[in-house]
């Protein structure tokens, strides 16, 4: 999968699977919606009393998989790298503007979780390959 299809496939997604470590690295797996910024940055819209939110403040570090299709027609994005939780007003404007266009009225997610991947990897079936932009 090229950069501009892992950009594309991710725009015409609206959810995800968000992974984070939660008390004795026991995984806590939810299903959210998310945005990707053109830099690279996933930002996932989040209510302050979420469980999600709580255990990024402890360890910040998630993962993202997003998928669609099956058999050999699917295709994935893998992402992780560290996290953090981000207040709604310190939000960037033309962030904000574009995950509304993409998800709907956001005015409920009062914080934001801000993935950077460090790894990315994104694989298209029947593809030449898959984008790996990081060291392993």
């Amino acid at each position: 999968m090229t950069a501009e299809r892992l950009l594309s496939f991710c725009q015409e997604q609206r959810h995800c699977v968000l992974g984070v470590a939660a008390e004795e690295g026991a995984p806590l797996l939810v299903p959210v919606s998310f945005h990707l910024a053109p830099s690279g940055t996933i930002w996932l819209p989040t209510g302050s009393g979420s469980v999600r939110l709580a255990v990024l403040r402890r360890k910040p570090h998630a993962t993202v998989i997003v998928g669609q299709g099956v058999s050999d027609q699917h295709r994935v994005v893998l992402a992780s790298g560290p996290a953090e939780s981000v207040e709604r007003l310190n939000v960037p404007r033309a962030v904000a503007g574009d995950a509304e266009m993409k998800l709907g009225t956001l005015e409920w997610a009062e914080w934001w979780i801000r993935l950077m991947p460090v790894r990315l990897l994104g694989y298209e079936a029947g593809s030449a390959g898959s984008l790996r932009t990081s060291p392993g």
